[in-house]
Parts: C-alpha cells; structure tokens; sequence
C-alpha cells in the first residue's frame, strides 16, 4: 500500500512539475498491479437476491385521512347571543347560537384599538376560524354582530361545491 501512495505522490509531482509523467504514472501501475496480486477477493456469503416478481407493498385504503370539514347550519336567529369573553387574550364577546346544552360557536367581536393601543369606537369580527369578516370595521357592536351572522348563513346556504376526486 505504501508503493502506491508513493507512487501517487510522484505522478503528482511531476505534475506540479512540469516533469516526466509518463514514467511517475508507469511507477504507479505497476505498484498497483503488484497490491492487487497481494489482496484476495472474500467471497460473498449470501447469493444474489431472487429478481422481485410481485409487489412487496399492499395498497389498504388510508384511515389517517382527515374529514372535511363539516359544513356549516344555518343559525335559528332568535338563539344568537354575546356573551363576554373569558380568554384574557380575546378582550372583547364569543357569539354564541343555538341551545344552551349544545352551543355553536359563531364568532368574535372585538373592540378594535387605536395606534396608541386605546379603545376606539369601531368593532372588528372574525369568525370561528378566526378569519375578519369582509367590510369591518363597524361604528357598534350590533352592526359588527349583524355582519357576522350575515356571513355565517351565506356561508350555510353556500352549495358545496364538488370536486373531482
């Protein structure tokens, strides 16, 4: 092994050298052959793999898939009601709809701040996920609510749309 790295490391410097390669790389052939007559080939110990004829993977159908979304129902108005938020990081009221027992989380109105971080007199809503409804702010609490409601039933009455699947 020694011959060949020093047969390697004159080719290179006769490279570097502008000097005789032809007998630097001849020097380094041989060392070579002669480390190949000195190292014997293992024979392997396990035969070649039999050539695959048939999936190894099954194909199960997926069971980890998610659900769409459920879609929205549109709200009995008499039901929809403001209760205060008790998140301290949601300042404002949760609109809530449907029976006490099983409530529908509708939105969120929340008082929308000024740059100096006080209170104005307009109103934000957002959805239950949290999305602002399209034309806010509003000057009260109740145009906000309005809007908010608004956009839940057309979203309800909104046809799914299909797709291809």
């Amino acid at each position: 092994m020694a011959a060949v790295e020093a047969a390697a490391a004159e080719v290179r410097r006769s490279v570097l050298a502008d000097g005789d390669t032809e007998q630097a790389a001849s020097q380094l052939t041989r060392a070579a052959a002669e480390l190949s007559q000195l190292v014997t080939i293992a024979p392997t110990a396990e035969p070649p793999a039999p050539p695959v004829t048939k999936p190894v993977t099954e194909n199960k159908p997926r069971t980890s898939r998610s659900k769409p979304p459920t879609r929205p129902v549109p709200l009995d108005l008499d039901t929809v009601r403001l209760k205060r938020s008790s998140d301290p990081t949601r300042t404002g009221w949760r609109v809530l709809a449907g029976t006490e027992d099983a409530p529908v989380l509708v939105g969120f109105l929340e008082p929308v701040l000024s740059v100096t971080g006080r209170r104005s007199s307009r109103w934000e809503a957002q959805t239950a996920s949290l999305a602002r409804v399209h034309g806010g702010p509003w000057r009260t609490r109740m145009d906000a609510l309005a809007h908010l409601v608004d956009d839940y039933q057309r979203a309800a009455a909104r046809p799914r749309r299909r797709t291809i699947t």
